[in-house]
């Protein structure tokens, strides 16, 4: 960094010598700073174009860039950041970030503009919390930022009545409880992009926590990989716009270029220039960003991207756990696993965790591992540090490979689902990444390949491969069955009968739905669709019949599907109507053809229980 920057003065502490060997540049002692006059005159008066400072990213993904910001830049983030925290001379805002992350920039430079006072926080209390809440309560403290990890803890257990402002940001956050009594706001920004370029206000239990709008200094694009904007919902990189957007990087031309693009979405002066986040996103309908996470950061688990901070979030809702990370570790195979690091005053069962997990998240999000430590390390800029995470050795489950050409087959199968082969056939099926959802498509081709019928009971009973061979290859009795014109109806469905047959004009028990369709459906391929579906579930042509006894019978019916196209426009009061319930069809499908088209389906609710 030294290097790369051309640094002709280094201020060191007096024992920190020898560090830096490769310096020849002047070096000045901190022991020597109160020293020197302060009588030189400023010769000129800056331009909002001119250097301000550089700070150097981590480096997490190679080797730091130094980040150019300019006055302006700066200029345009104090002011916005003054108003939207009502910043005065009567504020006491402290001074928590390191000086070489860039929030540090919004610790000092809106306090000492507003004429207001700065506190900065010792040593020896930014980790100790309890005394860090006394020292906001002993000096008043009306404004802070605490990074992510720290300051959610803060906000989650630490009383403060002096605080007006709260916020926190640099990493995800996961869903807490709002404190009470003072504003808590999730920021996010990349150090390209000047501190922070949205906020949002912690007002409520978020599932997931936004990190809110631009601010009016910005403008932000959520583009596809082809650099198209994307509708809400929509996963995309963000690209942000506007003063805030640094000059570039230092002697980085490559990343520079990739990095920071020409603004073709608008002309608006101060919004030229774009910045590529590397972040992904999607924008709500309200214009809310949700933060997906970094680009360069998901992981892939048997097949499944998943975001570590989803379970990072569940197991911060088990009871006891103080504090938790999640990091992932490629073993000698190429296999990737998670890692869950907790703080907690007592022991956790680790068992009961990973079930706690596993009701709320799918099989493949339960850690390989957990690991309860005394803290989570953080770097100097209190982020989590995970490169000081230690790494645990997980032995590898023996996967067994198909021994005949049954197991080959349901393998194929299975491999062609889950997207992966990294199992065997006594691994899990469900360990390894089938879903409710996969499980479906999985007892269809199973049925078809073994000319059986599998249901998703039996994958539950036969979870492995072999057991489902087995099961698949056992011979079975072949169970016949009387074919009625009759049969009973169940109890539910007799007590919904006595109640509408009291209510004849009731519609309590009606199931319908109403779709608006687009005048490019074609209505006659439509209809002979909906016949189809008709006859491929007959049980929706039962007819109710009662007997001499008085008895209340379903009636089998092979009748002809019934789906009607009614020309005109729709009167959507009268779509629903009774149910006639004895001897007629108790369902109705219309298409209706007018001005709009739609299609109405109701169907009663004894054929439907």
């Amino acid at each position: 960094m030294v290097k790369d920057s051309s640094a002709i003065l280094l201020i060191r502490d007096d024992d920190l010598g020898g560090i830096l060997t490769e310096f020849k540049g002047k070096e000045i002692l901190t022991s020597e700073l109160l020293t020197f006059k302060d009588d030189t005159p400023i010769k000129v008066k800056p331009e909002p174009k001119d250097l301000f400072i550089m700070l150097y990213t981590s480096g997490s993904t190679g080797l730091p860039k130094g980040v150019m910001l300019e006055h302006g830049n700066i200029y345009a983030f104090t002011k916005f950041h003054r108003n939207i925290q009502h910043i005065d001379q009567n504020s006491r805002c402290s001074a928590y970030a390191s000086y070489g992350f860039d929030a540090d920039m919004m610790d000092i430079y809106p306090t000492i503009t507003s004429g207001a006072t700065l506190y900065v926080i010792p040593d020896e209390l930014r980790l100790n919390l309890v005394e860090l809440g006394k020292y906001f309560e002993d000096n008043k403290i009306t404004h802070s930022f605490i990074t992510t990890q720290v300051g959610r803890q803060f906000a989650s257990e630490i009383k403060c009545s002096s605080l007006k402002y709260f916020a926190v940001g640099g990493e995800k956050l996961v869903p807490m409880n709002p404190p009470e009594g003072y504003k808590f706001f999730n920021i996010y920004g990349p150090t390209e992009g000047t501190v922070y370029c949205t906020m949002q206000l912690v007002d409520k239990l978020y599932y997931r926590i936004p990190i809110g709008k631009a601010l009016p200094t910005y403008k932000v694009y959520v583009l596809d990989k082809n650099k198209k904007r994307l509708p809400i919902y929509c996963n995309g990189e963000l690209y942000i716009s506007g003063p805030q957007v640094a000059r570039g990087y230092l002697n980085r031309e490559k990343e520079h270029k990739e990095a920071f693009l020409t603004n073709t979405f608008t002309k608006e002066k101060g919004f030229e220039r774009l910045y590529k986040t590397g972040d992904i996103v999607r924008l709500l309908e309200d214009g809310t960003i949700d933060f997906i996470g970094r680009k360069d950061g998901q992981v892939k688990i048997r097949g499944f991207r998943i975001e570590l901070s989803e379970v990072e979030g569940v197991i911060r809702e088990f009871p006891g756990i103080k504090d938790a990370t999640i990091k992932d570790f490629t073993d000698p195979s190429g296999v990737k696993y998670i890692v869950a690091y907790i703080v907690s005053d007592k022991k956790i069962n680790v068992d009961e965790l990973n079930a706690f997990i596993a009701s709320k998240k799918p099989p493949y999000m339960v850690p390989a591992y957990t690991m309860q430590i005394d803290k989570i390390p953080l770097n100097q800029n209190q982020k989590v540090n995970k490169r000081a995470l230690p790494e645990v050795q997980i032995k590898a489950e023996e996967v067994v490979p198909p021994s005949n050409d049954n197991e080959q087959a349901v393998f194929d199968i299975l491999k062609d689902i889950l997207g992966h082969d990294q199992f065997g056939v006594t691994s899990d099926i469900f360990n390894v990444g089938l879903t409710s959802v996969s499980s479906i498509r999985l007892t269809i081709l199973l049925s078809k390949k073994f000319n059986k019928t599998v249901e998703n009971e039996d994958l539950k009973k036969h979870p492995t491969i072999r057991e489902l061979v087995d099961f698949l290859c056992e011979k079975q009795e072949e169970k016949t069955y009387e074919l009625r014109e009759e049969y009973p109806i169940s109890k539910t469905q007799e007590g919904v009968f006595v109640e509408c047959a009291a209510k004849k004009d009731s519609t309590t028990y009606n199931i319908p739905f109403l779709f608006k369709l687009d005048k490019r459906i074609d209505l006659k391929k439509l209809k002979d669709a909906l016949i189809k579906a008709l006859d491929n579930h007959p049980y929706l042509k039962t007819t109710l019949k009662m007997n001499e006894d008085g008895e209340i019978l379903a009636v089998r019916k092979n009748t002809e599907s019934v789906v009607s196209i009614i020309k005109g426009d729709i009167d959507k009061n009268s779509l629903i109507r009774p149910f006639k319930l004895i001897g007629s069809p108790l369902y109705r499908i219309e298409i209706y053809e007018g001005k709009d088209n739609y299609l109405f389906l109701d169907f009663h609710h004894i054929i439907c229980d």
